[in-house]
């Protein structure tokens, strides 16, 4: 291996969390620090590798005017790596443009903040091999394109770009690029940032986003980390996702088709310590409940629901591996008999005939026409506005509805 260094992106320092409301303090106050904490074990990661430096494409921080506790952390923490001799190298983003103008305290000797004027290039040898490190940060919060900038790089030794922008977006203030024109400028890495999920893109160069290092929200499910990046002598790429969130979001869908009431909870507890078993992080976990099952009525029931999310939260502030339930949505049904209500040939069966005769027929334009009639239906007799079905989902509904009307359901 000629050298290693670990790419990072859109740490979001002091970023905000949304559906924390109910968490008791002491979970409220772990779900903040997230960012922090998770910073932290990218930096003992660093250290523990010895990795040869390390990337930071943009968004470091929420905004341009961080805390001053967020600003001790993140000095401490880059401090930390001077001690390994371990350089950093940063752009800004959109979100803290101009942020090292806001800063009150002295910035660590190791850390190297590319400008915002043009593109600087800072070279270094690792173990024999020469690599350049190019890189542009914001200088306000949108910008245009910033790859124009960025000179076509000699071939001699290892070529890193490091930019914030948006591969193939529309959106003109977040430095749209075409993915084409990252490849054609003949640079071995891409260090990018602002795409908040994992992408990656390998052809004669590879052009990486590792994503948030902590998800803020349950939009922003799953593991969430970096890259560790190996550089071989023959300037041949390993690059491996290594995960650094203190807090994960999951969703988890449950079928309970087969499932009666009674078996309900220790089903639910069940879910929830295999969650746990996953990972040492706290995990917030978002519980949706499907199926044809004798458990419906009993979820109908506002005082059982409540009781079930107590019970599934009970004593989980008191870990640290806690799994906390943010909310059980339920999307079951009631059992039907339905083939015994097909054969009674009266105005339910036809009505349940045509619904299924839409359901084998969703590519066609008469059928999707009608299927909105149907959504619009539902919503109007449910009051449920703005819920997301799937085509299926909304048959599935509008065949109940039609035997809820009927007065033939359970």
């Amino acid at each position: 291996m000629s050298f290693s260094f670990m790419h990072a992106a859109d740490l979001h320092l002091g970023c905000l969390f949304s559906g924390i409301d109910e968490l008791p303090l002491d979970l409220q106050q772990r779900v903040i620090d997230a960012s922090l904490n998770a910073f932290k074990k990218l930096i003992n990661c660093c250290i523990e590798l010895s990795v040869d430096f390390v990337i930071i494409s943009g968004d470091i921080f929420e905004t341009n005017r961080p805390t001053l506790r967020v600003q001790k952390v993140f000095v401490e923490q880059l401090k930390r790596l001077a001690e390994f001799q371990i350089d950093t190298f940063i752009v800004t983003g959109n979100h803290d443009a101009a942020v090292f103008d806001n800063l009150v305290f002295t910035m660590p000797d190791n850390l190297y903040i590319f400008p915002t004027d043009a593109v600087k290039i800072y070279e270094r040898v690792f173990n024999n091999m020469p690599i350049k490190i190019a890189g542009i940060s914001y200088a306000q919060f949108e910008v245009e394109d910033l790859s124009i900038k960025f000179p076509q790089p000699d071939s001699e030794g290892f070529n890193i770009a490091i930019l914030h922008c948006d591969v193939g977006g529309s959106d003109h203030r977040y430095s749209p690029v075409l993915l084409t024109d990252l490849e054609q400028k003949g640079y071995n890495y891409w260090a990018l940032g602002h795409v908040h999920t994992m992408k990656q893109w390998i052809n004669n160069s590879v052009i990486q986003y590792p994503g948030v290092l902590q998800g803020r929200h349950r939009a922003e499910n799953g593991e969430k980390g970096c890259f560790l990046v190996k550089v071989a002598s023959d300037k041949s790429i390993d690059s491996r996702f290594i995960e650094f969130q203190d807090i994960i979001w999951r969703e988890v869908a449950i079928d309970l088709t087969e499932t009666a009431p009674d078996m309900l909870v220790d089903m639910l507890l069940d879910v929830k310590e295999k969650n746990r078993s996953l990972g040492q992080v706290g995990c917030l976990l978002s519980l949706t409940l499907k199926g044809a099952t004798r458990c419906h009525n009993w979820l109908q029931m506002s005082d059982e629901s409540a009781d079930l999310l107590l019970e599934l939260r009970e004593g989980e502030e008191r870990l640290d591996n806690f799994v906390w339930v943010t909310s059980i949505i339920d999307r079951t049904n009631p059992v039907v008999d339905w083939n015994d209500l097909r054969n009674q040939e009266n105005f339910l069966s036809e009505v349940i005939l045509f619904i299924e005769e839409l359901e084998n027929s969703l590519t066609d334009q008469n059928a999707e026409n009608k299927l909105h009639a149907l959504s619009e239906a539902t919503e109007i007799f449910t009051g449920v506005h703005g819920l997301k079905l799937e085509q299926k989902e909304i048959l599935s509904k509008a065949k109940l509805l039609i035997l809820q009307v009927l007065g033939e359901g359970e």
